[in-house]
């Protein structure tokens, strides 16, 4: 599993802990690792390098000292965050007399700007990779017409090597369309939303936001996705900010691969403008012999969910894989398994694993009935049913009580 240091940042702790939700959940299942920086503090984000420079390289540098210690990737989902926090760790390592008065400004804490900054663009790209993310999308996002929305800080920086176009970037077009949503082209990928005015300059910040979701309508789109978490809140605020016109879901990219890879949004609930309108559909099972390899591939992210809420259930799954090459060899009556074979047999038992792994998933969210799981994750009550039975016989799950005839189940603490 990849490991990144993890900078969660002031909006993800607060107005928009479901993206921090989602950030974790998706890359859980492509095996990447977050270890949260201790300690960590505000880097000033917009506001500070506004009023002192210093101060802003002061609180950026902080962060990344601590960081330093582990030697793993900088990773920053916010790109106010990353945008600071990449500015001041260049200026730290290619520049000593600037490094040596940051180091004796935040002493005994030291920072040399060694590691590498990265947004979620680039962790998606470099860490899950477009063949992998195209490959395990279970969930068809065709009737998706998306606008990528960048912000307008998260490639905009003097003097700093970026991973994609300072005016027009493509990587986060090229993760959504590799997801299998349709990407509309619009001419406001960058534009500016206003971010921090909503408080000091309402009119201004209802203006710049309009006028992106007009444009967003004007092209055909039925959803707007951005990294950002002032660019989401802005938006998803039209309504209450005085907006008349109609209003498109404005979604976090990771809620995008949330749709693709298990057909839902968890923190649907916190959005303002609702996103239950879009609509996915399960994908064709692959049922080719040259396709098996990529079936297999996507059993490792299946077997990360899975493992999060049935840790027994994710080791008995690995120990069957790893007795394909015995099966394939021939058992003791000489019988012999060809990886079709073997998928035939394997794949119903990780597909039930992982769907009972869903149900758990929200039922340690809060206890609920059979009949509300199976309006959530989109299954017949009695396909939940059976699911919740195996559960129970594995004391996984206990009924907790009754909602009138429906028994009410709960996660048992283990």
């Amino acid at each position: 599993m990849t490991t990144l240091t993890y900078y969660p940042g002031c909006s993800l702790k607060t107005s928009s802990g479901f993206y921090e939700d989602s950030v974790k959940k998706v890359f859980l299942y492509y095996g990447i690792g977050l270890k949260e920086i201790e300690d960590w503090s505000c880097c000033g984000a917009s506001a500070a390098h506004m009023i002192n420079d210093s101060l802003a390289d002061l609180l950026a540098a902080r962060n990344l000292s601590i960081a330093e210690k582990d030697s793993y990737p900088f990773f920053a989902p916010c790109p106010a965050c990353f945008n600071r926090t990449k500015i001041t760790n260049n200026k730290i390592r290619n520049n000593k007399t600037f490094q040596d008065e940051i180091n004796s400004l935040i002493s005994p804490l030291r920072c040399t700007g060694t590691g590498e900054v990265k947004n979620i663009i680039e962790v998606f790209c470099e860490y899950a990779g477009i063949e992998r993310i195209s490959g395990e999308a279970a969930y068809d996002l065709s009737s998706i017409r998306a606008v990528p929305y960048y912000g307008c800080v998260l490639t905009r920086m003097m003097h700093v090597k970026l991973s994609d176009d300072t005016e027009n970037p493509t990587d986060m077009d090229d993760l959504l369309c590799a997801l299998g949503a349709n990407i509309v082209s619009w001419p406001y990928k960058m534009e500016c939303c206003g971010a921090g005015k909503t408080i000091t300059a309402k009119e201004q910040m209802l203006s710049l936001s309009g006028k992106i979701m007009d444009m967003a309508f004007e092209v055909g789109a039925n959803c707007i996705v951005t990294p950002c978490p002032l660019c989401q809140l802005n938006l998803d605020l039209l309504p209450y900010l005085g907006r008349k016109s109609k209003n498109l879901p404005i979604l976090f990219l990771p809620e995008l691969f949330e749709l693709a890879l298990f057909g839902k949004v968890a923190g649907a609930r916190y959005h303002i403008i609702p996103i239950n309108g879009l609509r996915v559909s399960p994908r064709q099972v692959l049922t080719s012999s040259r396709n098996v390899d990529k079936k297999e591939s996507s059993f490792e992210g299946q077997l990360n969910f899975i493992r999060q809420y049935n840790p027994e259930g994710a080791e008995r799954l690995e120990n069957l894989l790893k007795r394909r090459d015995t099966l394939k060899n021939g058992n003791a009556y000489g019988e012999r398994f060809t990886d079709r074979q073997f998928l035939l047999v394997f794949e119903p038992l990780l597909h039930a694993a992982y769907e009972r792994a869903r149900v758990l998933e929200i039922l340690h969210e809060k206890n609920n009935t059979v009949q509300f799981l199976a309006g959530v994750l989109g299954l017949a009550p009695d396909a939940v049913f059976g699911y919740m039975k195996e559960l129970m016989l594995r004391n996984l799950v206990e009924i907790a009580g009754y909602e009138g005839r429906n028994a009410v189940f709960r996660v048992l603490k283990r």
